[in-house]
């Protein structure tokens, strides 16, 4: 599975753009889902964490709180009562995953408080749903963020350019 993505570690961001995650089950959602939590865990190289994830991967969200020690907290535009109930049917409580609903470019946490931040569904115009500066205000020094598009998330794919704007300050 081909991702392009914005990789950044504490206040600066290096534009990592192509990067492979390789999905044996692209047609079966939840293998492509347990493959991509555990390339984001890898990523962030972090054994726990306080975890933002904002958009409507719920498959990936649910992954994460399995198979990470992270506390993850969804912020998503809507949804975030069936994500609740899908967690709680997982056997996850709210001491693993927390999802609400709510805008993603007002994010509502303290500054410098998240470890991780996870955006896999910023692709197209849903890259401009996301501010840099409010995801640079809520990292905590030397956190990672990770931005950019999965392929079996929803909506349009990444367009490197854009990613590379976006990470300088630009708005897409």
């Amino acid at each position: 599975m081909q991702v392009n993505s914005v990789v950044g570690r504490g206040r600066r961001f290096k534009a990592l753009v192509s990067v492979a995650f390789m999905v044996g089950f692209a047609g079966a959602s939840v293998g492509v889902a347990s493959e991509l939590s555990e390339q984001l865990a890898r990523r962030a190289g972090l054994k726990r964490a306080v975890t933002a994830l904002l958009g409507t991967d719920t498959e990936v969200a649910v992954d994460l709180a399995h198979t990470t020690e992270w506390l993850i907290h969804v912020r998503m535009p809507s949804g975030a009562k069936g994500l609740r109930d899908l967690a709680q049917q997982a056997g996850l409580g709210i001491d693993r995953l927390v999802a609400e609903n709510g805008p993603l470019d007002r994010l509502p946490y303290a500054d410098n408080t998240l470890d991780v931040l996870i955006a896999t569904e910023a692709g197209g115009e849903a890259l401009s749903d996301l501010s840099l500066s409010e995801i640079l205000r809520v990292l905590r020094p030397e956190g990672t963020a990770i931005i950019g598009k999965a392929l079996q998330s929803n909506g349009a794919d990444a367009d490197p350019a854009a990613l590379k704007k976006w990470a300088s300050g630009g708005r897409t």
